[in-house]
C-alpha cells in the first residue's frame, strides 16, 4: 500500500501520514522508486495513533472547559522499543565509564608503585650514609691519617686552655 491509499484510508492527509511515520519512527520499506510501502500492521499502528490523537484532542477540550477527566494511555511498540535502546546505549555507556576508571586506578596504582621505588632508592641511600657516619664516630683515628690527628688536635687544646684561662681571668678580675 502506498502513502496516499493509506491517508485515504485514514481519512488524514498524505503529509499528516508522513509526518506520523516519522513521529513513531517506523521502519518502513521502501520501493524501487523510493516511496513507503505500508503493511496492513503498519496501518493499523497508525490508526490506533490517530484514535490516541483524536482522544488528546478531546482530554484537551475538556481541560480547557473546565471539566474533570480520565486519562488514558497506551502503550506503542515503538515507545517500548525506543526505550529498550536508550538502556542499552546507557549499559553501554555505563561499561565505557566502568573501563575508563579502570584504567585511570591501574595508573594511579604503576605511578605509585615508581614512587614507592625512588623512596626505597633514597632510603637506602640514606641508611648507607648513616652507616658510614656512624663508623667514622666509632673509628675517628682510623679516617683521619697521624699527621692529620697531630695538626688537629694540638690547636683543640691551646683553645679550650685559652677559653679556660679567659673564664677564670674574667672571673678573678671581677671579684678584686
Amino acid at each position: 500500500m502506498n502513502t496516499s491509499s493509506v491517508a485515504k484510508q485514514l481519512g488524514v492527509s498524505s503529509s499528516t501520514v508522513k509526518r506520523w511515520v516519522k513521529q513513531l519512527k517506523l521502519n518502513l520499506e521502501k520501493n524501487e522508486m523510493g516511496h513507503f510501502t505500508y503493511r496492513q500492521e503498519d496501518v493499523d499502528l497508525l490508526m490506533t495513533y490517530k484514535e490516541q490523537q483524536n482522544e488528546a484532542l478531546l482530554v484537551y477540550n475538556e481541560i480547557a472547559a473546565g471539566k474533570d477527566y480520565l486519562r488514558k494511555g497506551a502503550v506503542h511498540t515503538s515507545i517500548v522499543d525506543e526505550n529498550t535502546v536508550l538502556l542499552n546505549r546507557i549499559k553501554c555507556l555505563e561499561s565505557i565509564v566502568q573501563s575508563k576508571a579502570d584504567q585511570v586506578v591501574e595508573y594511579q596504582i604503576l605511578q605509585h608503585r615508581r614512587e614507592m621505588e625512588e623512596m626505597q632508592a633514597t632510603l637506602e641511600k640514606l641508611e648507607e650514609k648513616i652507616r658510614l657516619l656512624e663508623e667514622q664516630q666509632e673509628h675517628p683515628s682510623s679516617l683521619i691519617t697521624p699527621s692529620e690527628q697531630s695538626i688537629n688536635i694540638k690547636p683543640r687544646k691551646k683553645k679550650k686552655l685559652n677559653i679556660l684561662q679567659s673564664v677564670f681571668r674574667s672571673s678573678t678580675q671581677h671579684s678584686s
